[in-house]
């Protein structure tokens, strides 16, 4: 129902976390392996979650809602298998954000859809301002603005984070 209704201001979908599709299918020579620039992407929409009203991730579905599953993501751990994948994930959000925000902002599990299995991490709104830092080593505040993660300028973040009303209930 959730990936039925699209992507919106509390949901995302992303086709993988580490393996690129489009240079596997472009690309004859590339040879697979985790990708720093699509993780960052995983990194920015949960900040851009915990700054706003949070939201549901999902993982192993395309922007147009088709189940790609977890099994390329899958061949990078070293585990090889869904709990190698999300001690993985979990290591990884604990090192950009925290293992408090980790602990009580966000929860992962893994449905099936379509015969594939996914993962969805569901995000609450954070108590503070949230800075991710990403590979390319850049602290930046991020926000969800509709149905898109926003990188803030200094400006626009400083306005934003003195405007929006942080509550110490969530």
């Amino acid at each position: 129902q959730l990936i039925a209704s699209g992507e919106s201001a509390h949901v995302e979908f992303k086709s993988t976390i580490w393996f690129d599709i489009n240079q596997s299918l472009k690309n004859p020579n590339y040879s697979p392996k985790k990708e720093a620039y699509i993780q960052d992407n995983i990194i920015k929409t949960i900040a851009g979650f915990l700054n706003s009203e949070g939201g549901s991730l999902i993982i192993g579905v395309s922007d147009d809602g088709e189940a790609y599953g977890l099994k390329d993501d899958i061949q990078f751990t070293q585990r090889k298998d869904l709990d190698g994948l999300e001690l993985e994930i979990t290591q990884l959000l604990m090192n950009v954000f925290s293992k408090e925000i980790v602990a009580t902002k966000v929860r992962s599990s893994f449905p099936q859809f379509k015969q594939k299995t996914i993962l969805r991490i569901d995000v609450k709104p954070s108590n503070s301002p949230i800075f991710a830092k990403t590979s390319k080593d850049q602290e930046a505040f991020y926000v969800r603005i509709g149905n898109l993660t926003q990188l803030m300028s200094t400006q626009s973040a400083i306005s934003y984070i003195a405007q929006h009303k942080w509550n110490s209930e969530k």
